[in-house]
């Protein structure tokens, strides 16, 4: 009986588990407010913050992005006796010692946050440089390993080359890494970077057999993949069929930037990859296309340079709400690139009001955690008009519509009912009301059988709406 009991209990627990992990992961990432020059000091002051404005609504991971390990003083890789990337001292001190990132995971966590990390590909020109012996191996060193077929080294990075997995002591230095960062330095996330795009299969696979080797039912990574050279949609939607189940996330647009250039072009990948939502994943959590970061909020240029965030984002509030209403319905991944200290200053009301009024919309937050059959029901007029439409979870009658004018010009956008809801509905005689999802206005009522049409959508604007069809 006991056994029984205690069967049953797991069994809640993996499907309460799996109810919770369903949903896309959110957090904030350094990397739009300090790109490489991110240290201990505002890593944590984020955090915190993070975790008081932000955690309530579900944005539960803090990731160090970027060069963590390279000096700012000689530009050089910091590595362990491994070759492995360990913390620069000058930015990360308590990481001396050999110590790592421990302290600062350790401190993220009494956050109640989770703690990740951004990775490159493979090794690095430093590491074949010292050529250690690799963690695990008798005597296989670092030049052992490294892969030598064309595309090896990180196009815009090319000091990061790859691992040819097929070797011995190519796996085996993956799981020296994933060791540490699973069990030494306690870390819950890994955004590995210049992979997915460059069809850097076998070195994914190899990284997602790490992460299940040390992942326990206390702690398991969630493994996210960034892009590497450009391709188009067809072939990233090949290499994602061959690593969408070893991983949990995996981004299928270049850099995105507070430029409206740069956010257009989002909506040609989500709807291509709108089938691929929620699928399988590592670890039997789902993976999701991500869309990248979210630029919004007080952050920094482009590129190294800069030592700090400098300036709220260029966007327009229309074009930031478009942004997230596209984020939500596509159900990316959310994970907040402002300066996160910046939004609980009284200095800048009415910019990180608005801010965390995006962020924090309970409303549109569910449509991304609890909805499904996300898809692009409408790419009309030359692409300018664009609608995506989902069923929510919280009814069998309910359903999220979203327009989004991506042209230059004021306009209508108008969609059928039957588009929304589904044939098997279309043809009731039924009333369905509306609601605006950020303002939670009402909108009045629409007929099943007719269309649905917002007139005046200005440039870059967008309406997000929930229908109650009872």
């Amino acid at each position: 009986m006991m056994r029984w009991a205690a069967f049953l209990f797991a069994l809640w627990l993996c499907t309460c588990r799996a109810a919770i992990e369903a949903v896309p992961p959110r957090g904030w990432n350094s990397y739009d407010s300090y790109t490489m020059n991110i240290n201990e000091t505002r890593f944590l002051a984020n955090c915190e913050a993070a975790s008081q404005l932000l955690l309530p609504f579900g944005y539960n991971t803090c990731v160090i992005d970027y060069l963590w390990y390279q000096s700012n003083t000689n530009g050089m890789w910091n590595l362990d006796e491994y070759c492995r990337p360990i913390p620069d001292v000058e930015r990360w001190p308590s990481s001396a010692n050999g110590v790592g990132f421990r302290e600062v995971a350790d401190k993220v966590h009494d956050m109640g946050m989770n703690f990740g990390i951004h990775i490159m590909r493979g090794t690095s020109s430093f590491a074949m440089e010292k050529n250690c012996v690799i963690m695990g191996t008798s005597g296989v060193r670092v030049k052992d390993i490294v892969a030598t077929d064309k595309g090896a080294t990180c196009p815009w990075k090319p000091d990061s080359v790859s691992i040819n997995v097929s070797k011995d002591g190519g796996q085996q230095f993956y799981e020296s890494l994933y060791r540490q960062y699973a069990i030494d330095w306690q870390v819950d996330f890994i955004k590995n970077d210049c992979v997915f795009r460059s069809a850097r299969v076998d070195e994914i696979l190899a990284q997602a057999r790490a992460i299940h080797k040390f992942s326990s039912e206390s702690r398991s990574i969630v493994y996210s993949l960034s892009p590497g050279t450009s391709s188009d949609l067809s072939d990233e939607m090949k290499i994602a069929d061959a690593v969408s189940d070893s991983v949990n996330m995996y981004r299928i647009t270049d850099d995105d930037w507070d430029k409206w250039a740069d956010l257009v072009v989002h909506f040609d990948a989500a709807a291509a990859f709108a089938p691929k939502i929620a699928g399988t994943g590592l670890l039997g959590r789902p993976s999701f296309p991500d869309l990248d970061m979210l630029p919004i909020g007080f952050i920094a240029s482009p590129g190294d340079g800069h030592l700090a965030p400098t300036r709220w984002s260029n966007l327009t509030r229309d074009e930031q709400m478009t942004q997230m209403t596209l984020w939500a319905i596509a159900r990316s991944p959310l994970f907040f690139g402002g300066d996160v200290t910046m939004l609980r200053d009284a200095k800048h009301g009415s910019d990180a009001d608005f801010t965390l009024s995006l962020l924090t919309n309970q409303a549109v937050l569910r449509v991304n955690s609890h909805s499904s059959l996300n898809r692009e029901i409408l790419n009309d007029d030359a692409g300018r008009k664009r609608a995506w439409a989902a069923s929510l979870e919280d009814s069998s009658d309910a359903y999220a519509c979203a327009l989004f004018n991506i042209g230059d010009m004021t306009g209508d956008i108008s969609v059928s009912l039957r588009s929304i809801v589904g044939e098997e509905r279309a043809t009731l005689n039924e009333n369905c009301s509306l609601i605006d999802l950020w303002s939670n206005r009402s909108m009045g009522h629409v007929k099943v059988t007719s269309n649905l049409t917002i007139r005046g959508i200005m440039p870059h604007a967008s309406k997000f709406l929930r229908l109650d069809c009872a």
